[in-house]
């Protein structure tokens, strides 16, 4: 895992994480919080995710789709 982050001292901070499992699951995570409030784009490959846009997230999945019966 990895992590690390900077702020200006004014309130604006920026940063990012990274995992990645034995299995090669991986997640990394940008983020922004500032006067605009807080932002993140995620990329994953963890399966059930789907690339949306929630709340203020950028998902980017390239997990294969979940097939529903």
């Amino acid at each position: 895992m990895t992590r690390q982050e900077n702020g200006d001292g004014a309130g604006n901070v920026q940063g990012s994480y990274s995992y990645r499992d034995a299995y090669g699951l991986a997640r990394v995570v940008n983020y922004v919080a500032d006067h605009n409030g807080f932002r993140a784009e995620i990329q994953t490959n963890e399966p059930g995710t789907e690339t949306s846009n929630p709340a203020g997230a950028t998902i980017l999945s390239s997990s294969p789709p979940v097939h529903k019966k």
